[in-house]
Formats: structure tokens, sequence, C-alpha cells
């Protein structure tokens, strides 16, 4: 109860979300406050923030239910088989192909496991992990907020492409110029994204301005969609562009230099990973990077045979 309100940041939340009266949940509040002889909680602008002891009985009960967790899913091991959930947080589209047809595979190695990923912001990330309700986070970790939480490895380095609608009259040029792209129509990140960043310093490199018309998304399915219905310009993951149909979206040939950044797989220094949790770091490790074995005291693996995934290992579908 502690935790929801906590979460929710409201007493009629904890109630709707628990399925009990508001009554209920302010008498249960009362109650450990009185038995603790402190306040856990401080109404702070029509919402219920943490006090400061209560953040540590919180966080402290958080993760003795987390053992609590890891406990029952190792004691289902070891009676029928691994088994629990694993909830991902993921910032990124450069991985999402390959860590599809990954997730796939372990899935059918591992069908009782529940794997849950949430595509969320950097800050709902950071949130995620405070409330202890992620096990792993699969993002570039470029914030230091999450990073100084988090143990990483490297999955895959990071490459863009400059891609264009199918039947866009710059495919037709043989020597197509950043002064020509810019002519064009695109659809772009917004403000403060790394893409829409990375595409800003290229064109001052050029000395060139930003384009004039351009459609605004964070959105890749919507980007995709709008260069179906017309012709326009975006920057997207090399690898994505290699996984939707050419008849749909095709690569220009202008060069992207190269954004810097790596695709990591991080999870909390300290928290304590679950069987189904650990497994399926381990697998995802040993898939895309096991190099990195070596740098991990607690990396086991017993289970099937894991083909591993090059970083050209693509297979051929279309994204929509």
């Amino acid at each position: 109860m502690l935790q929801t309100i906590s979460r929710t940041r409201s007493v009629n939340g904890a109630a709707e979300e628990l399925g009990i009266t508001q009554a209920a949940v302010s008498k249960a509040k009362a109650e450990v406050e009185d038995l603790l002889g402190m306040q856990l909680f401080r109404h702070d602008v029509e919402r219920w923030q943490p006090t400061e002891i209560g953040e540590r009985i919180l966080s402290a009960a958080n993760k003795i239910l987390e053992i609590i967790d890891a406990l029952n899913d190792e004691i289902s091991l070891r009676l029928e088989g691994l088994a629990g959930q694993v909830v991902v947080g993921m910032r990124t589209h450069s991985l999402v192909p390959s860590l599809a047809q990954a997730l796939a595979e372990f899935k059918t190695l591992y069908p009782r496991v529940v794997v849950k990923v949430v595509d969320a912001s950097y800050s709902e990330i950071a949130e995620h992990l405070q409330n202890r309700t992620l096990n792993l986070v699969v993002s570039p970790l470029n914030e230091k907020e999450i990073a100084i939480n988090l143990e990483s490895v490297a999955l895959r380095s990071t490459a863009h492409t400059l891609a264009a609608s199918a039947g866009h009259p710059l495919l037709e040029q043989a020597n197509p110029t950043w002064a020509e792209a810019v002519q064009a129509s695109w659809c772009v990140t917004p403000p403060g994204t790394r893409t829409r960043a990375h595409l800003e310093r290229i064109l001052k490199e050029q000395k060139l301005e930003f384009p004039e018309d351009y459609i605004e998304t964070n959105s890749l399915l919507l980007s995709i969609s709008m260069m179906r219905h017309s012709p326009r310009l975006t920057i997207l993951p090399s690898e994505v562009v290699q996984h939707i149909s050419h008849s749909a979206i095709r690569p220009i040939p202008l060069p992207i230099p190269d954004i810097g950044d790596q695709i990591r797989l991080g999870w909390p220094l300290d928290g304590y990973l679950s069987p189904s949790a650990k497994r399926l770091r381990d697998f995802l490790i040993l898939k895309f990077a096991p190099a990195e074995i070596r740098n991990l005291d607690d990396f086991s693996w017993d289970g099937a045979p894991v083909s591993i995934q090059q970083e050209a290992d693509y297979a051929s579908f279309d994204i929509l």
C-alpha cells in the first residue's frame, strides 16, 4: 500500500489501484505511521510526497520484496523450470529489429518467462529505476542520472543513414549533396533528441540552414508511414533502414559521421536480479556481446546454445 501511495502520489489514486476505499488507505497509512512513531508522507500541493525517512523505508522495502520475488522465481525454477517476469526499459530505435529477433528466440527457449518491454523517455526510465520497476535497460545510457545507477555492457555501436522515400528525386542523382537535401521535405525528431542534434551538427559543418519544410515527430512508425505517403528525407538507424522494404524507403549515399553512441544493456547496481532477469541479461550478452562475458563475475549460461549475432546479421522483413 505504501508503495502504491508513493507511486501514485495520491491516497485516492492508491485506493483506486488497490481496489479499496480511500478511507481504508488513509487509515492503514496512519496506523503504520503511528506504529513507527514518524511521518512517512507529507502533503505537498495536492500530492503525497515521501519524507526522508519514508524514502529510506520504501527503498528498503522494495529491496526486500525484490529478493522475495527472486527467491520465489528460484524455487519455481527448481520445481517447474524457469518462469517469472522481466521488465525491460528501452530508449533506442537502433537495436529494435535485432532485439525483436533475440526476444523471440529467448521466448522459444523460456516460454513461461513473461517479458515486458517499456518504451520510455529517459525521465520515465529514471523514475522506473527509482521505483525498482525495471530489471534491465537497453539504451545509449547518455543520461548521467540513469547511467550512474546501472552496471552495463555495450551491445552494439550505432550508425545512421540518410533515407529517402522510394522514388524520391534525390535517389536519381548520381552524386547528391547536402545542399540539395536541405531543400527537400523532411521528417525530423524534436529538438533535444540526439538524432536532431546530430543533424544540426552536420548542417552546421556544411554551413547550411536547417530544412524549412519538415514534419517533427519522435515516432519511428509515424516517420516511416509519412515517407510512404509523400517524398521525404529522414535520418534513421542503419539497422532499421536495412530492415525496411526498399519499395518504401531507400538509403541515400551521403556520409553521416558516427554519432559516437553505443547501445548498452544495463541493470541496477544495487539490485538483485531474479533468475529470469539474469537469464535474459546473460542471453542478450551472449547474443550481442560475448566478449563482455569475461568482465562479468556472475555470468553463467547452462541453457541451449545461442547463435551470436554479428552487426551484419540482419534478417529481412518489412518493419511495417
